[in-house]
C-alpha cells in the first residue's frame, strides 16, 4: 500500500465530503482535501474537551488507522495546526516528550492558538455586548 507522501500514486483512500461534528455542543468543522481532514476547533476549551475524551490511545489508534489509509488529518485551534496525525505526521523530540507520538505536536500552533485566544478574551472583556 502506497501512502499518500508518496505523490506519484494517488492515497488508497480520500475524503471527499466536509462534515458537521459538535463536542459538547459546541461546533467542530471537519473539512478535507482528498488525503488530508482538517479537524477545525473554535477554542481551546473545545479542543480539551475532545482531548481529554479520546485521551492519547485513541490519538496512538486513529494515527494508525490514518497512515494505514494513506490519509493525514490535522487537528487546528482558531486556525492555527496544533497536531497532526497519520501519514503526513513527523514527530519530534517535542511529540515524544508529551508522549503524543506518532501523532506530530507543533507548538507554535499551539502558541498562535493560545495566543488568539487571549486576544478574543481581552474582545470579549472589552466589548461584553
Amino acid at each position: 500500500m502506497k501512502r499518500s507522501s508518496d505523490r506519484s500514486t494517488p492515497a488508497p483512500l480520500a475524503v471527499e465530503t466536509d462534515l458537521d461534528v459538535t463536542v459538547a455542543g459546541r461546533p467542530v468543522d471537519v473539512e478535507s482535501t482528498g488525503d488530508r481532514v482538517f479537524v477545525e476547533f473554535p477554542t481551546l476549551e473545545t479542543a480539551r474537551i475532545a482531548a481529554r475524551s479520546g485521551g492519547v490511545d485513541r490519538i496512538r489508534a486513529a494515527a494508525a488507522t490514518l497512515d494505514a489509509a494513506g490519509l493525514t488529518a490535522e487537528l487546528r485551534v482558531r486556525d492555527r495546526t496544533v497536531l497532526v496525525v497519520g501519514a503526513g505526521a513527523r514527530s519530534g523530540v517535542l511529540s515524544r516528550r508529551l508522549d503524543l507520538a506518532p501523532a506530530e505536536f507543533r507548538l507554535g500552533g499551539a502558541l498562535g492558538a493560545l495566543g488568539r485566544e487571549l486576544a478574543a478574551l481581552a474582545a470579549a472583556v472589552r466589548d461584553p455586548w
